[in-house]
C-alpha cells in the first residue's frame, strides 16, 4: 500500500535515496483562498481493476480503476493513487495546494546491465545505504530479488527480468509489502512488443511500425496521454527515407510538458526498413527548462 504522509513544507516524491538518485524536493507555492489544489487526499482505490501492459518492461499489471500511470522524462513509469495523480497535476499546473504531502508511487524503470549479471549480483551493486535486507521469491512465474533500505525515507526495490527486454527491470516503492502486492498482479509478458512487431510478416516493410517499435524501446507509451504522430517521406511516390515524429504532450510531470520521439529510417533493397537515427527531446515546465523541444533534461 502506497502510504502519504505531511512533511514540513515541501513536497517529496520519494525516490532513489537509496540507489544514489535524488528524489525531488519543491517548495510549494503559498495557498491561498481561490483556485486551491482540490482531492489530493489518498482517495480509495474503487473495486473494479483496468489491465495495463507495460510492453518495454515486459510485464502486464492490474491496477484498480481509479490508479493512473505518469511517464517521467527518463522513460520510467509512476503508478498513482488518485490522490497524488491530482496532486501533481496541481504542481504541473501551477495550482496552489494546501499543505503539504509526500507522494509514494509505484516506479518502473530499466536499468542497464552490460556485465550480463544475475540477478543477486546487480542488486548487491545496485543497493547502497545503512544495512540494506536482501531477499528473493518467485511470484506468478516472476523471478524477483528484493531490497529494504531503511533511511530518513524507507524505500523498497525489486529486480527481474523479462523476455526480450533489454537489461533489467528495477521497481521501487516505499516497502516491500508494497512491491509483492503489485507482483501479486502481475504476468509476465512472453514477449515484448518490440520485437513482435518487427518479427511479424510485414511489419518491417512498414516504417510507422518500425518507428513505434523503436520508440517504445526509448520508453514511449500511449497510456494516458495526448499522442500525435507525423510522417514525412523524401518523396510521394516509391519514398527511400521516412522520418516520423511521435509527439506526447500534456504529460502531468511537474517538470515535463511533453517530449517528442523523432526516427529516421531508411528502405533497404528488399522493401524492409531500417532506422538510420533516434532522437528524444523534451518540453519543459514554465520555470523548469526549454520551453521548446530540446534534448536538455527539465530541472
Amino acid at each position: 500500500m502506497m502510504n502519504k504522509k505531511l512533511v514540513g513544507n515541501c513536497l517529496m516524491i520519494a525516490g532513489a535515496i537509496a540507489l544514489g538518485g535524488i528524489g525531488i524536493l519543491r517548495q510549494l507555492p503559498p495557498a491561498t483562498s481561490q483556485g486551491v489544489c482540490r482531492n489530493t487526499n489518498d482517495l480509495s482505490a474503487v473495486s473494479e481493476t483496468r489491465m495495463v501492459k507495460f510492453e518495454q518492461f515486459g510485464i502486464e499489471l492490474e491496477i484498480p480503476r481509479n490508479f493512473r500511470t505518469m511517464l517521467r522524462n527518463d522513460g520510467s513509469i509512476s503508478i498513482l493513487r488518485p490522490g497524488d495523480f491530482n496532486l501533481i497535476r496541481c504542481l504541473a499546473q501551477g495550482t496552489p495546494v494546501l499543505g503539504t504531502d509526500a507522494i509514494y508511487p509505484q516506479t518502473l524503470r530499466r536499468q542497464p546491465n552490460p556485465q550480463n549479471l544475475t540477478l543477486q549480483e546487480f542488486a548487491q551493486r545496485r543497493t547502497v545505504g545503512p544495512n540494506p535486507k536482501l531477499s528473493r521469491a518467485s511470484i506468478n512465474g516472476i523471478d524477483v530479488v528484493f531490497a529494504e533500505i531503511q533511511s530518513q525515507f524507507d524505500v523498497a526495490y525489486g529486480w527481474y527480468e523479462a523476455p526480450d527486454v533489454p537489461g533489467i527491470v528495477e521497481v521501487q516503492s516505499v516497502n516491500k509489502a508494497s512491491l509483492m502486492n503489485l507482483f501479486d498482479q502481475a504476468t509476465l509478458l512472453s514477449q515484448a512488443t518490440e520485437p513482435l512487431l518487427l518479427a511479424n510478416n510485414g511489419a518491417a516493410q512498414d516504417p510507422l511500425m518500425v518507428a513505434l517499435a523503436t520508440a517504445r524501446s526509448l520508453g514511449y507509451t500511449p497510456e494516458s496521454f495526448r499522442v500525435s504522430i507525423e510522417r514525412q517521406n523524401d518523396t510521394v511516390e516509391n519514398p527511400q527515407r521516412s522520418t516520423v515524429t511521435i509527439t506526447q504532450e500534456g504529460l502531468l510531470d511537474d517538470s515535463v510538458r511533453g517530449q517528442r520521439f523523432t526516427i529516421s529510417l531508411n528502405k533497404n533493397v528488399n522493401g524492409t526498413w531500417t532506422v538510420s537515427d533516434r532522437q528524444v527531446t523534451w518540453r519543459c515546465q514554465p520555470g523548469r527548462g526549454s520551453q521548446t523541444y530540446s534534448p536538455q533534461l527539465c530541472l
